[in-house]
């Protein structure tokens, strides 16, 4: 009688580590998708879901620099996303969000509502604070610094108003330079410096010539002792208590002159 050799018997439980790992070998070669069957080929993984959305995971950090307590942060956490749960914004987070670690900090994905602020949201630009007011406002150490209207005119250190550029407050030009108050008009409205507020013209300087339309409130302006060409002009309300003092720094009288 032949005696044949034939091959040891493989068990089930090895034929089914063999299915395994011949089948992860195939996945792992191709794209994966949950919720659908046909992924993108550029992507290692597609989800796809009408009704549901992807959670990552939900975490308090601590610090800004801080990977995770008691880890320390290497090259391979690059790129790490999570979902930051704590509020607080004075360790250098700014509050609850998502994050990426950059590979030296935690990163914010800024939204409209983070964009050019500091970490304790204090000081920063606002485009909108109320629907469609397009009005750019600057804000520092949590003030309302300045403010640029929808219509272009420039408030700074209160509300902007009719002018292109209101100023509540002083300002110098420590650089020196040159001020023009006429820009080339002749007299007339618009020009020179109100000396009371600027929608009154009872008492202010201007520079023009005499002529109707050429005063200061768009009336006509009186001529010169002997002359009506451009003249420095000091306008002075119509009152018996009104009048111009030149006085020196001492506050000392020099000359006066009485409005009658």
């Amino acid at each position: 009688m032949k005696h044949f050799n034939y091959p040891p018997l493989i068990s089930l439980a090895k034929a089914v580590q063999l299915l395994l790992v011949l089948l992860n070998a195939t996945f792992s070669l191709a794209q994966k998708g949950i919720g659908t069957n046909q992924p993108n080929p550029q992507a290692v993984l597609e989800i796809q879901s009408p009704d549901k959305g992807v959670l990552f995971p939900r975490i308090s950090l601590t610090n800004s620099s801080t990977l995770f307590p008691g880890v320390t942060a290497t090259a391979s956490h690059t790129g790490m996303l999570v979902y930051n749960t704590n509020t607080a914004t004075n360790t250098g987070l700014v509050g609850t969000g998502y994050y990426q670690w950059n590979g030296n900090h935690w990163e914010k994905f800024t939204g409209q509502d983070d964009l050019f602020w500091d970490l304790d949201r204090d000081t920063g630009v606002q485009v909108e604070e109320n629907a469609d007011d397009d009005t750019i406002r600057f804000d520092t150490d949590g003030t309302e610094r300045m403010t640029i209207t929808s219509s272009g005119t420039i408030g700074i250190g209160g509300a902007a108003d009719v002018e292109i550029l209101r100023v509540n407050g002083t300002f110098a030009n420590t650089g020196g330079g040159r001020f023009s108050l006429q820009g080339g008009q002749n007299g007339g409205t618009g020009r020179g410096i109100h000396l009371w507020d600027f929608s009154s013209t009872t008492h202010g300087l201007y520079f023009g010539t005499a002529g109707a339309g050429k005063s200061f409130s768009g009336g006509t302006a009186t001529a010169g002792a002997g002359f009506a060409s451009h003249a420095l002009r000091i306008r002075i309300y119509d009152n018996i208590n009104n009048g111009v003092i030149f006085e020196n720094s001492s506050e000392a009288l020099l000359a006066s002159i009485s409005i009658k």
